[in-house]
C-alpha cells in the first residue's frame, strides 16, 4: 500500500474500526496521496459499509441456501427417475425376456421373435439413457464417496467422453492429498 502511495495512486480497502464502545464497525478507507506545500500528504475517507457487508452475507446465506435446494431437488428427481422408471423398464424387459422365450423358433413366428429382439435393444437403450441421466442429475457416488470421487469420477467420464486428459488435484477429509 505504501509503494502505491509514495507513487502517487489512490488506495482503496477494507478494514474493521473499532469504536470507543467496543463495536466493531466495517469500513472502506480510501486513502488520496497529494502534495502539500512541497510535502507528501494523504486524505483518507472512512465509509461505514456495514449494510453492504450485511447484504453480502445475506447474498451468500440465500446462494447457499438456494444451492442446497437445488441440489436436494435433483436428488429427489434422480430418486423418482430411478426408482418409478427403472422399476418399470425392469418390468418391460423381464416381459420382453418371457415373451421370446415362449415365442417358439419356427417360421411363422420369427417377424414376432425379431419384433421382440428389437424391443429388447430399445428397452437396454432406453435403461442406458436412464441410468446416465440420473448420474448426470445425481452422481451416486457424490453420495457413497464424497465430493473428491464424485470430480474424479467425473473427470474421467469427461476424458472418456471427449479425449481431452482431466485430472482433479485436492484434499481428501481427511486431509490426505489426492492425485
Amino acid at each position: 500500500i505504501i509503494k502505491r502511495l509514495a507513487s502517487g495512486e489512490s488506495v482503496t480497502f477494507e478494514q474493521v474500526h473499532v469504536a470507543r464502545n467496543g463495536k466493531r464497525i466495517p469500513v472502506e478507507l480510501r486513502v488520496n496521496p497529494f502534495l502539500l506545500q512541497g510535502q507528501k500528504a494523504v486524505i483518507t475517507v472512512a465509509r461505514d459499509i456495514t449494510e453492504r457487508k450485511l447484504a453480502e452475507q445475506q447474498l451468500r446465506e440465500l446462494s447457499t441456501h438456494l444451492q442446497t435446494v437445488r441440489e436436494e431437488e435433483k436428488a429427489s428427481i434422480a430418486r423418482e427417475i430411478h426408482d418409478d422408471l427403472g422399476s418399470t423398464l425392469t418390468a418391460l424387459k423381464m416381459d420382453v425376456y418371457w415373451l421370446a422365450r415362449l415365442l417358439p423358433a419356427e417360421k411363422e413366428t420369427l417377424p414376432l421373435l425379431e419384433r421382440v429382439e428389437s424391443l429388447s435393444g430399445l428397452l437396454d437403450d432406453a435403461v442406458a439413457v436412464t441410468r446416465r441421466i440420473i448420474s448426470e442429475l445425481r452422481p451416486t457416488v457424490l453420495d457413497d464417496l464424497g465430493l473428491l470421487a464424485a470430480l474424479e469420477w467425473q473427470c474421467a467420464q469427461f476424458g472418456k467422453r471427449t479425449g481431452i486428459e482431466c485430472r482433479v488435484h485436492g484434499v481428501n477429509s481427511a486431509g490426505v492429498q489426492d492425485k
